[in-house]
This record gives structure tokens, sequence and C-alpha cells, in this order.
């Protein structure tokens, strides 16, 4: 497990950015790829941003030639927006996006569970399957802004690419954070951070889960 970031002895502000492997079993991976990839209702869209667009440079793309999107995202849960956009699908994309936050719901609990924090009176409120291709890369954002509640966010890798996840920490740091199959990244859901496609592999699968949660301390 790695980690980053650093907390204070009043208190912890945010979370800080630890990294678990060995997450959820291949075979979770495996049924989840294959709902994915093959599934009539899996209702991928295209990535967007309100902000201005700007790719994550590569040593081999110096100029962002490469980059065409952002990627492709599914909403399998969405309690953020009114009505919510997992409500405005059919019932078998009900049917199906209740199999894929249940898989959410596993990786949430094993993730917390092996995290050296606890957190209390945690829910879901956004559960976002991500798909890159060599030429996707993701933009600089915040997934949540709240002054009421703790925002913790998750990423789970369902492949294993050279791709991963860009955290801007405190300071302006930024930290690439990349893994394979089953690794779980958790951090502060306020905090800036992007995704990055693969450039070795054909393509990258991740799903990024949102939840909140009233305190955080140490176990």
């Amino acid at each position: 497990m790695m980690e980053h970031s650093s907390t204070t002895d009043t208190g912890i502000t945010g979370i800080p950015t630890e990294v678990h492997e060995g997450v959820g079993g291949k075979y979770l991976q495996e049924a989840v790829l294959h709902l994915l990839q093959h599934s009539e209702e899996a209702l991928w869209s295209i990535g967007y941003d309100e902000y201005s667009y700007e790719p994550h440079f590569r040593p081999e793309d110096p100029d962002g030639s490469k980059i065409s999107d952002t990627g492709l995202l599914l909403h399998s849960l969405d309690l953020l927006n009114k009505p919510p956009r997992h409500l405005r699908y059919s019932d078998v994309h009900t049917i199906f996006a209740g199999s894929l936050n249940g898989w959410a719901e596993l990786v949430t609990r094993e993730t917390l569970d092996r995290s050296k924090y606890k957190f209390e009176n945690t829910t879901l409120v956004r559960v976002l399957w991500n798909y890159y291709s060599r030429a996707s890369s993701g933009l600089f954002h915040s997934d949540l802004t709240s002054k009421e509640k703790g925002v913790g966010s998750i990423v789970y890798n369902l492949t294993s690419t050279d791709g991963g996840t860009v955290i801007k920490e405190e300071g302006g740091e930024e930290v690439f954070v990349g893994g394979n199959a089953g690794t779980t990244i958790l951090f502060n859901g306020q905090s800036l951070h992007r995704g990055v496609g693969p450039t070795l592999q054909p393509k990258r699968y991740c799903v990024n889960i949102l939840f909140t949660y009233d305190n955080l301390q140490y176990k």
C-alpha cells in the first residue's frame, strides 16, 4: 500500500491518498468487463467537460496531436443529478446498472476495510465507469465540492495498462498513480485529478466510485 499527503494531531483534512492492490479478484474483473463490453444495455457516452481541453502530454506525443477525446463514460448510479441519470434508462438498464452497482459496492467495502482510516456514515452517490483508448486523455476536475460532508473517491482498475490517474495533492504536486487490474486508489474527491489513457495497450477500463461521509478518523 502506498500513501501520499499528511495528517495532523488534531484531525484529518480530507483523505490522504492510499493505493491498495489485489482488490476484488480476477473473476469479478472478468465478469464486469464482459458486461461492459458485450451487454446491449451498456449505454456509453463520449466524455465531456465544461473546461478548456488540455491533454495530458506524454513523451511519445509532446504536442498532444495523438489525443482525440476524454474517453467514454457510463453512469450506473448518479444521485448528484435530478432526476438521477440511472433512472432515465429503461427497466432493463436499471437491472443492468444494479449488477454493476453491486460490484462497485463490493470494491468500496474491501477498499475501506483495508484503509487505515474509519469512515462514518458513508453513502455511495455516483458510480461512473470509464473507457480510455490510446487517444484518450482526461481533464483535471474535482468529483464533488461539499462543505457539509466529506467526499471520498475510489478509482478501481479493471485492466492492467500503463495508463492511470494523476492527482493534484495539496501544494500543487501532481502524482501519477498507475496500477494493474485490481488496484484501487482512495483519495479526496474534492481534489483535482484526471484519467490518463494507455500508450502500450489498446484500451483501459476503470470505475470511479464517489461517496460521502460524516467523519474520518484513524482506526
